[in-house]
């Protein structure tokens, strides 16, 4: 647990402006009926590790404004850097960004 966990709360309801990298979002096939929207995101890894500090996996984010896209679902596309990823889940809801967990 990092000491700036308890930050967390006064991080999300901070405002600041959003910069990132160009990209699309696009549903998938339980957004169905909605266009595609272009807004700036960002992308992010990060590595869980056991007690021996061995790498046991990478999660992938990607976080976005909030009005770009408020209601991702399963399957919604994100292009960035050239890359198209699929979103797997919700990681958090800030109210101001989304923050969604995304594979290949």
């Amino acid at each position: 647990m990092s000491q700036f966990d308890g930050y967390k709360t006064a991080l999300d309801s901070a405002v600041f402006n959003f910069y990132g990298d160009p990209a699309t979002i696009a549903p998938g096939p339980l957004n169905t009926g909605k266009q595609p929207v272009e807004t700036v995101a960002t992308l992010d890894y990060d590595d869980v590790r056991d007690d021996m500090s061995a790498l046991i996996a990478t999660l992938i984010y990607v976080e976005y404004p909030k009005d770009a896209w408020p209601h991702p679902r399963r399957d919604d596309r994100v292009t960035i850097n050239g890359e198209t990823w699929r979103v797997v889940s919700l990681e958090r809801n800030t109210g101001t960004t989304i923050i969604v967990e995304v594979q290949r």
